[in-house]
């Protein structure tokens, strides 16, 4: 969710709308009362950088970069990366990767199948290979 917000960020060009999108990522993200609070070393260092970035709008008009996020985005980033790395390591990842390849190859052979179907209903006969 945090990820999908700060992509949509980067594409806000609207200078109000991205100080109104950086206050609900403070609320819904960086809060420590927020259920989907991220779990961020220094998060305070990191909420008064953002809203550092707010107050210099806000009373000297100064525009806010759209990679004021950039550092949070590479901390969320290197969390996914080790979360994955861990979860490679279960049993459910190797069922649902197991569940994955089987399914893949049963469409395999289900395309392959109407493949050639296809090529008998509309090949005569009499042209094919012997």
């Amino acid at each position: 969710m945090f990820w999908e917000d700060c992509q949509a960020f980067k594409h806000i060009t609207d200078e109000t709308a991205k100080v109104d999108h950086l206050r609900s990522i403070i609320d819904r993200f960086i809060d420590s009362s927020s259920p989907l609070e991220l779990n961020l070393a220094n998060k305070s260092i990191h909420a008064k950088h953002i809203l550092d970035t707010i107050h210099r709008y806000e009373q000297y008009a100064e525009p806010i970069p759209p990679d004021c996020l950039f550092e949070i985005e590479m901390l969320v980033r290197i969390d996914l990366i080790d979360l994955f790395a861990r979860f490679e390591n279960t049993t459910e990842y190797s069922r649902i990767r197991k569940s994955l390849q089987t399914n893949n190859l049963q469409k395999q052979k289900t395309l392959a199948t109407i493949s050639m179907e296809d090529v008998l209903a509309i090949t005569p006969a009499n042209t094919l290979p012997v």
